[in-house]
């Protein structure tokens, strides 16, 4: 199933959430290099610390064109090159998991 199609099929508002949710998830957009995958839908941060987002571009063979808090502008080759290793950023903490946290130290 195409990218389009996945997200055609999780735009269904019969479909159950958890059912959209998967479909979302299968249809994200991904990008590998140096044998590892990097999901393009998540910021990533680059060893010195600074934060990068994909800038739903790419350059003319494919690469992911990246933009860093500090307006740099380069592709995700370029961007592991010089500042390797890169790690997704931390999901904030959201109020449901704090309930879910107490729930299980109960």
């Amino acid at each position: 199933m195409t990218r389009a199609a996945l997200l055609a099929a999780a735009a269904d508002t019969s479909l159950r959430a958890t059912d959209r949710a998967q479909l979302l998830w299968a249809a994200r957009e991904l990008a590998e290099f140096d044998g590892t995958e990097y999901d393009l839908a998540l910021t990533w941060i680059d060893a010195r610390g600074c934060p990068w987002k994909w800038t739903v571009r790419r350059t003319a063979d494919d690469m992911p064109i990246m933009r860093s808090a500090l307006d740099e502008i380069l592709p995700l080759d370029e961007v592991y090159a010089s500042w390797a290793p890169l790690m997704p950023a931390p999901r904030p903490l959201l109020a449901a998991d704090v309930r879910a946290a107490l729930r299980g130290a109960a």
